[in-house]
C-alpha cells in the first residue's frame, strides 16, 4: 500500500520516456469543470475514432483539434518512412476537406498524470443500454440539491461514466479530498451519515483504528435496514446504480492508464473498502464486499478485453513479420503495444488474486447468507468473463464447498451459476474433474434438498451432466425417480431427465436389431388408421410401463391405509403417481399424444405372443395394464385440454383455433372414446384399480359431440349398463365413486336424462334388496351379533347407498319400506321384522352398532368400525336432502311438503339419530376415528338445519303459517351443553396429538393456570427459575386430568395411543410421520371447521369460540385460516359486529379481556423484527398476575366453582394432598357435566 496519495511525476515521466517517435509535444490545457461537461453527450458516450495505430482516442469538440502546428507535421514526416508519409498526408488532407478538428492525444508528460477518462463507446454489435430507464431511476428529489459524491451518483441523474470521469478530473486537481469524498461516499452508501477528514485520508496506517470508531459510532445510531437489503422504495434502484458507478470507475481508470501510472490511487480505495469488508457490521461487510466484488466484475472484464487484444495484436505481428518487405517501425509499433498490454494484463491479473484472497476468500464464508451469494454469483462471474484464469481446480471447489451451505439461496446461486457453465461445451472438459469431486453432492441436492426450487434447479443442471455422460447409472436412476416427487416443480423439471431415460432403454432393446426388422413387424406409422395394429410406438409405451415400474419402489405403500383413515384425508378422488407423471412427460412424449395407439396396445392380446419372438419386446408384464391405463386415462384428458387452448405464433401474435377445427377434433376423441371405454371395460373390468381408471377415462366423453344421435344414444346407454354392471359387482371403494360420478355426469345428458334416471332407481332398488337379504334373520341392533363376512357385505352395500345418495334425492325412498323378500317358514318372522323397516329405519339401527361395548371382541371391533363410517355419511346425505327439500319448499310456499306430520317425522327422525351419535361420541377415546366422525356429524347435522331459519319466501296469495313456520324453528336447536363439551374435549385432545407431531407449543389453559395457583400458591413465592421439565410435567399432568374426566372407555386406555391413534407408524419412519402429522392437521381442521360453522349457525356457544381461538397464532396457517371467520378484531369481510354482553359484569369481563389482548398485540408489534423467532420458545412462560386481576374464564373451573357447581378449593387441596380421597375423577366428571346441563 502506498503510504500517502500524492501526484506520481515519476510515472509520468516514464511515460515521456516511453515515446520513441522523437516528435515535439506541448503540453495540454487542463479541462475546466464546464469544459468537461460540455465534452460528453447526454447519454454518457463520448465520440471517438480509431487511430492508425490501433489505440482509441477521443475525438474532441472544441477548437483545440485545429491547433496542430505545421512544425509538429515536419518532425512527424522526419522520423516517419515513406509509407507512414502517404498516409499521414492523406489523412490530413481528408480531415481539412471535411473540416474536422484534428484528434488529440490522450497521453500528456507534463508530470500532472493522466486526464480526464473518457470510455469507448459500445460496438454496434453490443446492446445498447437502457440508459433513460437507468437515469430516471437514480434521479432521488432527496439529492438533487445536496453536494458530494453520493448526490452526484443517485441524485443528478447522470450515468457511472459521467460521474466517474467527473471524480478522476477532481481527482487531478486534489486528490486528498478527492479521496476522502470517495470513502465518504462509502460510508453513506451503508446508510450512515459517519464521515471522515482528509487528515484520516492522509493517515493510511490509522484506517483500521479510524474505521473502528466508526463502527462504534453506527452502532449508537441504530438505524435500520441499510439500502443494500432495504425495501424502501427510494432504495429500490440504488443496488443497480451503485454497481454500475464502481464499474465505470475501474473501467475509466483502465481508458485513462491512471490505473497503471498511479498506483496509489486505487490502493487507497482498496484500503478502505477491503477493511471494511471484514467489520464486524454487516451494513458496512455487506456494502463493501460488493463493492470490492462490482471492481473486481470489473477487472475481469478488462483482463478478457487485454488477452483478447493481446492475441489480436500477435496476430498483427505475426502478420507484418510474414510480409516480404517488412515494416520495422510498424512491427516496433506492434511490439511496443503488445508489451504495454501484457504489462497491464498482469497488473490486472495481479490486482484481481489480491481481491479474491483478501475479500472473497473470507467472505465466501460469511456469517450472512446475503454475502455468500453475492460472493458465489462473483465467482460464477469471474469463472464465464476470464476462463484462463478461474476455470481452473483452485477456483472451482470453492463451488463445491457452498454446494453444502445451511442458506437454501446461497446452494441456489450455486446452482444457477453451475448451470452457465455447462450449458457452454467448451467448459465441459475443465469442468470434469469438479464433477467427479461433486457429483454424488448434486445428485443428493435433486432428491433431498429441503427446497424444491433448489431440487428443480440442480435436476436441469444433472441433466447438462447426463448430456455431457458425466452421470453414472446409479444416478441417472436416482433422479429419474424424481417422476413421482410429490413437488410438481420437481417433476416438471426431471420430465425431460426421464423421457430421456425412457429413449434409452428403447435404444438399449433395439440396438442389436437392424432397421429393416424393425420396419418388418413394428412399422413407424399407421396408415390404415387401425390402433389395433402392433406399431414401433408400442414398444416406446412398453419401455415407459418398465421404467415407471422400476422407479416406483414404494407402489401401493403411498396409498392412504385403511378406509376409515381413507374417508378422513381424502374427500374427493385424487389423481395418482402415475397420472402426475404423465402429466410431466406429456409434453416431451410425441408417442402419448396418439392416445388411440396406446389404447390399442392395451386391447391387444398379449397373452398370445412368444416372449422369446421379437413380438416379445413389447409384450406387457403383470401388472403394467393397469399402469398404462392411468396414463391412457391422463393422455386424453391433456389432449382435450390442449385442442382448445389458442395456439401461438412465432412472431408472438396469439391466433385462436377456428371453431371447426376444435370441433372437429373434439368429435373424433369422442366418437374414439365410445368405441374404445366398452372394449376396456370388457377386457380389465374384473380388476378395481383398472376398472376405475377406465371409468375416469369415460367422464372425459361429451355425448353432445357425437354426430349421429340415434347411434349416440343406443351406443351411451350401453355403456351406461356397463357401468352399472361394475358398480353391482365391485366393492372398491374407489370404483364405486368413479361409477357414481359417471352417472352423475350422465345426468347432464338431455338425450340420456330419462334414462340415467331410471338406471338408477333401478341400482337403488336392487342395493336396497341386497342389503335387506343380507340381515335377514340377523340381529341388527346388537354389536358383534354379525359374523365378519356377513358385515363386510353389509359393509359394502351401505357404501353403495351412500354413493347412490350423494347423486340423486333418494329422501322418498329412504322412507319407503320395500317389499319383503320370499324366506322360509323357519325365518318368517324375523324376516318380516327387517322388511318392515323403511331403508331409514334400518340404517339408524345399523348406526346403534357404533357404541362401543367392552364384550365385542378384537375380531368383531374391525368390521363394525368399518361399517360406522359409511352408515353415519348416508344417513346424513338423507337429511341433507330432506333440508335441501324444505328449503326448496319454504321458497315456493309448498304446504303439502311442509305438512305437520311430515314435520314431526322428520324431527323423530333427527332426535334419533342424534341420540345415536351422542352415545357413540360417549363410548370412545377422545382420539377415536369413529368419535370424530361422529362429532363432525353431529355438528354437520344441528347447523344444516339452521340454514332454514331466515328462508324468504315468494310472494303469492297462499303463504305458510305461522304453527308450521314455529315447527320448522324446532327443527334446528342448539347442541345440548353436555354434546359440547365431550366435542371440546376431543378437540383440546387434538390440539394436543398435532401440538406434540408438529413440535408446536400451545398457549396454557387460563382455568387450569387459575386453578394451579389456587392449589399452590407456595410457587409463587419461590425464586428458583423456570425448567423445562416443570413445564414438560405440567403439560403431561393436563394430559393425564384430561384422561382423568374421560369416561370410563376413555380413561382406561392410554392417552399417548389414543393421540397416536390416527395412522401413528414407527416413529423411525419420516414418511410415517409426515403422513401422521398431515392426517392429524387434517383431523383437527376438519373438526374445528365445523365448530367454527356451528358457532355462525348458533348451534354451539360462545364458550366454543374462544376455545377455538386461543391456540390460533400456534398450530400453523392453516388451522389460522379456518378459526379466522370467528375473529371479530378482522371481522368477516369487515361486517363483523360484536357480541351483545348478557349482563354487565360479562361486559366488564369481554372489554378487560379485550384490552389486555390488544396490549399483548402492541408488546408483540414492538418488539424488534429479527427477535420475533426467539420467542417461540418464551411464550410458554405466563407471567404471575395478582389473584384479584385474573380474568375468569366463563365456564371454566374458577367460575363454575364460584357458581358451585364444583367442590370448593380446600376440598380440591385436600384431595391433593391426601391421595384417593373424595369421588372417584370420572364419577365427579359425569356429575358436574349432568348439574352443568341442569343449570344451563
Amino acid at each position: 500500500m502506498a503510504s500517502a496519495v500524492a501526484p506520481s511525476s515519476s510515472a509520468a515521466q516514464d511515460g515521456a520516456n516511453r515515446r520513441k517517435s522523437g516528435r515535439q509535444t506541448r503540453k495540454p490545457e487542463l479541462f475546466a469543470q464546464e469544459e468537461h461537461l460540455g465534452s460528453v453527450i447526454p447519454n454518457g458516450s463520448a465520440k471517438r475514432k480509431r487511430a492508425p495505430n490501433g489505440v482509441k482516442e477521443t475525438e474532441p469538440r472544441g477548437d483545440g483539434g485545429k491547433e496542430s502546428s505545421s512544425e509538429e507535421e515536419e518532425e512527424e514526416e522526419e522520423s516517419a518512412d515513406e509509407e507512414e508519409l502517404k498516409e499521414k498526408r492523406r489523412a490530413s488532407r481528408n480531415k481539412k476537406a471535411a473540416k474536422k478538428p484534428a484528434a488529440k492525444k490522450a497521453k500528456v508528460t507534463n508530470g500532472i498524470g493522466s486526464p480526464l477518462a473518457i470510455r469507448t463507446a459500445p460496438s454496434a454489435k453490443s446492446k445498447a443500454p437502457n440508459t433513460a430507464k437507468v437515469q430516471k431511476a437514480r434521479s432521488r428529489p432527496s439529492q438533487m440539491n445536496r453536494e458530494g459524491l453520493y448526490a452526484d451518483v443517485f441524485g443528478r441523474g447522470m450515468t457511472g461514466e459521467v460521474v466517474a470521469a467527473e471524480w478522476l478530473q477532481k481527482y487531478e486537481q486534489n486528490n486528498v479530498d478527492s479521496m476522502r469524498d470517495m470513502v465518504n461516499f462509502v460510508l453513506k452508501c451503508t446508510g450512515s451519515n459517519l464521515q471522515i477528514d482528509s487528515n484520516d485520508i492522509e493517515d493510511v496506517d490509522n484506517v483500521t483504528s479510524k474505521l473502528g470508531d466508526l463502527q462504534e459510532e453506527y452502532q449508537q445510531e441504530n438505524p435500520g435496514d441499510y439500502p443494500l437489503i432495504s425495501r424502501l422504495k427510494q432504495y429500490s434502484a440504488f443496488r443497480p446504480v451503485l454497481l454500475e458507478f464502481f464499474d465505470a470507475l475501474i473501467k475509466s481508470m483502465h481508458a485513462s492508464t491512471i490505473l497503471y501510472t498511479d498506483s496509489a490511487l486505487f490502493e487507497n480505495i482498496q484500503q478502505w473498502v477491503d477493511t471494511m469488508s471484514s467489520s464486524g457490521i454487516r451494513p458496512f461487510r455487506h456494502t463493501a464486499t460488493v463493492i470490492s466484488l462490482t471492481m473486481s466484475n470489473a477487472f475481469c472484464d478488462l483482463a478478457k478485453s487485454l488477452d483478447e487484444s493481446i492475441a489480436r495484436t500477435r496476430g498483427q505481428l505475426e502478420g507484418e513479420k510474414k510480409k516480404k518487405a517488412v515494416n520495422k517501425a510498424r512491427v516496433a509499433n506492434i511490439q511496443q503495444n503488445l508489451q504495454d498490454a501484457e504489462e497491464k494484463l498482469d497488473s490486472v491479473q495481479a490486482l484481481l488474486k489480491d481481491e479474491f484472497d483478501v475479500v472473497f476468500v473470507h467472505r465466501y464464508r460469511d456469517v450472512d447468507p446475503k454475502i455468500r451469494a453475492e460472493c458465489v454469483m462473483s465467482l460464477g462471474y469471474w469463472i464465464l468473463t476470464y476462463r484462463q484464469m478461474f476455470l481452473e481446480g483452485q477456483y472451482l471447489r470453492y463451488l463445491g464447498w457452498v454446494l453444502s451451505d445451511t442458506s437454501a439461496q446461497t446452494r441456489g446461486e450455486v446452482i444457477k451459476q453451475l448451470l452457465k457453465m455447462f450449458k457452454d461445451r467448451n467448459n465441459r472438459p475443465a469442468l470434469r474433474a469438479f464433477t467427479e469431486r461433486f457429483r454424488s453432492r448434486i445428485v443428493e441436492m435433486a432428491t433431498a434438498d429441503a427446497e424444491p426450487a433448489v431440487r428443480a434447479s440442480t435436476v436441469e443442471l444433472l441433466e447438462l451432466l447426463r448430456q455431457a455422460e458425466f452421470l453414472e447409472p446409479d444416478d441417472i436412476d436416482a433422479v429419474g425417480k424424481l417422476i413421482f416427487d410429490a413437488e410438481p416443480r420437481v417433476r416438471k423439471a426431471v420430465s425431460n431427465f426421464f423421457v430421456a431415460n425412457v429413449d434409452g432403454v428403447y435404444v438399449a432393446k433395439v440396438e442389436d436389431l437392424e432397421e429393416e426388422q424393425i420396419d418388418d413387424f413394428l412399422p413407424a406409422t399407421n396408415t390404415d388408421g387401425d390402433y389395433l395394429t402392433p406399431k414401433r410406438s408400442w414398444m416406446k409405451f412398453k419401455c415407459l410401463a418398465e421404467t415407471l415400474t422400476a422407479y416406483d419402489e414404494d407402489g401401493d405403500e403411498d396409498d392412504v391405509g385403511p378406509n376409515i383413515s381413507r374417508e378422513m384425508l381424502v374427500a374427493t378422488s385424487m389423481d395418482s403417481r402415475y397420472m402426475l407423471a404423465t402429466q410431466s412427460i406429456y409434453p416431451h412424449m410425441d408417442e402419448l399424444k396418439e392416445w388411440e395407439e396406446l389404447a390399442g396396445y392395451l386391447l391387444y392380446d398379449h397373452s398370445s405372443i412368444d416372449a422369446e419372438s421379437l413380438q416379445g419386446l413389447y409384450k406387457l408384464e403383470e401388472g403394467e395394464e393397469a399402469l398404462l391405463l392411468e396414463v391412457l386415462d391422463y393422455a386424453v384428458k391433456l389432449q382435450l385440454v390442449q385442442s382448445s387452448e389458442p395456439q401461438t405464433e412465432k412472431k408472438g401474435r396469439k391466433t385462436q383455433k377456428t371453431r371447426d377445427e376444435i370441433l372437429e377434433k373434439q368429435e373424433l376423441t369422442a366418437h374414439n372414446l365410445t368405441q374404445i371405454v366398452p372394449k376396456l371395460l370388457n377386457k380389465f373390468g374384473s380388476t378395481p384399480s383398472a376398472a376405475s381408471a377406465i371409468l375416469r377415462l369415460e367422464h372425459l366423453l361429451n355425448v353432445d359431440l357425437i354426430n349421429d344421435l340415434q347411434s349416440s344414444t343406443t351406443t351411451y346407454l350401453s355403456l351406461l349398463d356397463d357401468i352399472n354392471r361394475q358398480f353391482l359387482t365391485h366393492s372398491d371403494r374407489n370404483v364405486l365413486a368413479e361409477a357414481s360420478v359417471a352417472l352423475l355426469n350422465a345426468r347432464h345428458y338431455e338425450q340420456a336424462k330419462d334414462a340415467t334416471e331410471s338406471k338408477v332407481q333401478d341400482l337403488w332398488d336392487k342395493t336396497v334388496e341386497s342389503l335387506q337379504r343380507q340381515l335377514n334373520g340377523q340381529n341388527v341392533e346388537t354389536r358383534g351379533s354379525i359374523s365378519p363376512k356377513v358385515m363386510k357385505a353389509v359393509t359394502d352395500t351401505v357404501s353403495k347407498l351412500a354413493n347412490l345418495a350423494s347423486i340423486s334425492d333418494f329422501s322418498i325412498s329412504f322412507e319407503t319400506s320395500p317389499k319383503a323378500p320370499t324366506q322360509a317358514k323357519s325365518n318368517r318372522q324375523r324376516s318380516s321384522m327387517v322388511s318392515r323397516l323403511s331403508p331409514l329405519e334400518l340404517l339408524l339401527e345399523l348406526a346403534k352398532r357404533g357404541v362401543a361395548d367392552k364384550d365385542t371382541t378384537e375380531q368383531f371391533v374391525e368390521v363394525e368400525d368399518e361399517l360406522s363410517p359409511v352408515v353415519l355419511k348416508t344417513l346424513i346425505l338423507y337429511f341433507m336432502w330432506k333440508a335441501q327439500n324444505l328449503l326448496s319448499a319454504l321458497k315456493a310456499n309448498d304446504i303439502s311438503s311442509l305438512a305437520s306430520d311430515k314435520l314431526t317425522s322428520l324431527a323423530a327422525f333427527r332426535d334419533s339419530f342424534s341420540d345415536t351419535l351422542n352415545s357413540i361420541i360417549h363410548s370412545r377415546p377422545l382420539l377415536d376415528p369413529i368419535r370424530l366422525i361422529a362429532i363432525t356429524t353431529i355438528l354437520d347435522l344441528f347447523t344444516l338445519f339452521s340454514t332454514l331459519r331466515n328462508t324468504p319466501q315468494s310472494r303469492g296469495s297462499t303463504a305458510v303459517s305461522a304453527s308450521t313456520l314455529s315447527e320448522i324453528q324446532s327443527l334446528s336447536p342448539p347442541i345440548s351443553p353436555q354434546t359440547q363439551s365431550l366435542i371440546l374435549r376431543s378437540h383440546t385432545a387434538a390440539e394436543k396429538s398435532f401440538a406434540r407431531k408438529s413440535k408446536k407449543t400451545l398457549e396454557p389453559d387460563p382455568s387450569s393456570t387459575s386453578t394451579s395457583k389456587r392449589k399452590k400458591p407456595q410457587r409463587a413465592d419461590t425464586d428458583a427459575p423456570i425448567d423445562s421439565d416443570d413445564d414438560n410435567a405440567n403439560e403431561n399432568d393436563n394430559e393425564n386430568e384430561d384422561e382423568a374426566l374421560a369416561p370410563p372407555e376413555e380413561a382406561s386406555s392410554d392417552s399417548s395411543s389414543d393421540a397416536d391413534n390416527i395412522s401413528d407408524a414407527d416413529p423411525t419412519d419420516e414418511a410415517s410421520r409426515a403422513q401422521s402429522l398431515l392426517i392429524a392437521e387434517q383431523s383437527l381442521c376438519e373438526m374445528t371447521g365445523k365448530i367454527v360453522l356451528g358457532v355462525i349457525a348458533k348451534v354451539v356457544s360462545e364458550n366454543a369460540k374462544e376455545r377455538v381461538l386461543r391456540n390460533r397464532g400456534r398450530l400453523g396457517p392453516n388451522y389460522r385460516e379456518v378459526v379466522t371467520y370467528l375473529d371479530e378484531s378482522r371481522g368477516q369481510g369487515g361486517k363483523a359486529k360484536a357480541k351483545k354482553p348478557a349482563a354487565s359484569s360479562g361486559a366488564a369481563a369481554a372489554t378487560k379481556e379485550q384490552v389486555e389482548k390488544e396490549k399483548q398485540a402492541q408488546n408483540k408489534q414492538q418488539k424488534p423484527r429479527k427477535s420475533e423467532p426467539l420467542v417461540i420458545e418464551e411464550d410458554d412462560i405466563v407471567d404471575p398476575d395478582p389473584d384479584e386481576d385474573m380474568d375468569v374464564e366463563e365456564d371454566g373451573e374458577e367460575d363454575l366453582a364460584r357458581r358451585g357447581l364444583v367442590e370448593d378449593d380446600g376440598n380440591e387441596d385436600d384431595v391433593d394432598e391426601g391421595g384417593d380421597g373424595g369421588k372417584d375423577d370420572e364419577e365427579q366428571q359425569e356429575e358436574e357435566i349432568d348439574e352443568t346441563a341442569e343449570v344451563d
